[in-house]
């Protein structure tokens, strides 16, 4: 009975195809021992790939909060240092304030004046700040500035202490001006959101309040007693000295407290980051747990790659000989 053969070419062929496949395995063994990685996952998991979905499903979700997490930490950072940017020197400024009498010089009621009109300014622009294209101030409303600018304010209270002159008339207006919900401070000068407290989701079970807006009344009340002080110098040419060295005494008696308040809303915010760091850290050790998890679930057994890749060498370098001795054979030789 006659046997199958093949011709020389044919055999060739095959031969150079079968070295091919043999050099192939060969780099894909080299290829996982080195990266600990098999090429071919699925084969690996021998089809069971739900729990590396799972887990790999997991960790993206992790690190989706982990981001938001540390975007999160850096506005509560930088909301307490405006915070202390504002109360520290109304802080210094009140404490002044509150020792000026009818007796001192004309020349230092208008630098103290100007120092409220200037702590004035610089406190909205802090407010104003952004971080990350986002406002600090403004809750929900993170698109939008939180106050109007200085000019504004000041242009509105002067409609608010149209014709006053007493001291005690012009303090009451400022501040009920600035409590006014309906036509005063909030309604004119705060542009930010008036709903409840925005809530961050900083892991699947639980969401983080963010305190702070411009129209806290901490807030309120140290822009209303700055305000005061920057308003006497306003409207110094119908005011005696004596009725503007008791604005600033007012406004330094009120300041002192609102003060302290931006003081206690910066470690109310500090509580809440203490919070997240907890958050983050928790978040963090699972993270690298389920890492674990996946990596034993793909990693190639580094021991069975290099007994796999040793035999292959093997293979290639019998293919390699067996092919150098069929070339030199002639019928001469066979003969």
């Amino acid at each position: 009975m006659n046997g199958l053969s093949i011709g020389d070419r044919a055999q060739a062929f095959q031969s150079l195809r079968n070295g091919q496949t043999l050099k192939s395995n060969l780099d894909r063994l080299a290829q996982e021992l080195s990266t600990g990685r098999p090429a071919d996952m699925v084969q690996h998991l021998s089809g069971r790939t739900s729990e590396l979905a799972t887990l790999s499903g997991d960790i993206e979700t992790i690190d989706a909060f982990l981001a938001a997490s540390s975007a999160f930490d850096l506005e509560l950072t930088r909301k307490q240092a405006v915070l202390e940017a504002v109360a520290n020197p109304a802080i210094e400024l009140g404490a002044r304030w509150l020792t000026v009498t009818s007796t001192t010089p004309q020349s230092q009621i208008v630098r103290a004046e100007a120092d409220g009109r200037a702590l004035l300014g610089q406190a909205i622009s802090q407010i104003n700040e952004r971080v990350g294209g986002r406002s600090l101030f403004a809750g929900a409303a993170v698109d939008r500035t939180p106050l109007a600018d200085v000019e504004r304010l000041l242009s509105e209270l002067d409609t608010v202490v149209a014709g006053l002159t007493d001291p005690a008339g012009i303090t009451a207006a400022i501040d009920q001006w600035f409590s006014d919900p309906v036509a005063g401070y909030s309604a004119v000068i705060y542009g930010g959101d008036a709903g409840p407290p925005v809530m961050r989701s900083v892991n699947s079970g639980e969401n983080i309040p963010v305190p702070g807006r411009a129209d806290d009344l901490a807030l309120r009340d140290t822009l209303a007693a700055v305000a005061t002080v920057a308003m006497g110098g306003r409207i110094a040419d119908r005011l005696t000295v004596e009725t503007r060295a008791d604005l600033l005494r007012r406004a330094g008696a009120d300041l002192m407290p609102a003060a302290n308040g931006l003081i206690a809303l910066a470690g109310d915010i500090g509580a809440i980051q203490a919070r997240l760091d907890a958050s983050v850290t928790y978040q963090s050790a699972q993270r690298t747990a389920f890492e674990m998890a996946r990596n034993t679930i793909v990693q190639a057994d580094p021991f069975q790659t290099a007994t796999a890749l040793q035999t292959a060498q093997q293979q290639l370098e019998l293919h390699y000989t067996a092919t150098a001795r069929l070339s030199r054979l002639s019928l001469a030789t066979y003969l």
